[in-house]
């Protein structure tokens, strides 16, 4: 392997033990756990420091569910980053998997398939067809 690839797969590593921890630990807070402090605190990554390490694996939403872009090819059992730039709340559906990204932030998430090539059908409120992954 070359230094870039090995540079990547260190980057994708690094980024995905800070997600594993984010959801892990400190996305399980409660309302008694907001006044005491963590030992160790987690902090989840900026949308800026995130697309630095997704972009080219990224499909941004603006406010009126416009895809940037509307086509995404990955390979198999890559992570990819959706991101909500829109002024609201809104559900967004990976075929029938489906999830809410707050207003300006961003959900990291892995596609796979057994069969190959395969396209994944990304969805942004009423529209269940905005763009589409295609994974091979």
């Amino acid at each position: 392997m070359d230094k870039k690839t090995i540079y990547a797969i260190v980057a994708l590593v690094v980024v995905g033990l800070g997600v594993g921890l984010y959801f892990g630990f400190y996305n399980k807070s409660s309302k008694s756990n907001q006044n005491s402090q963590s030992s160790s605190p987690v902090q989840k990554l900026s949308i800026d420091q995130a697309s630095k390490f997704f972009s080219d694996k990224q499909i941004v939403f603006d406010s009126n569910c416009k895809p940037t872009p509307d086509k995404l090819t990955v390979k198999n059992n890559s992570a990819i980053m959706i991101v909500n730039q829109g002024k609201n709340n809104t559900t967004f559906s990976l075929d029938q998997t489906t999830f809410s990204i707050a207003a300006g932030q961003y959900k990291l998430t892995t596609v796979s398939r057994k069969t190959l090539p395969a396209t994944i059908l990304v969805g942004c409120g009423a529209d269940k067809t905005a763009a589409s992954i295609i994974v091979q």
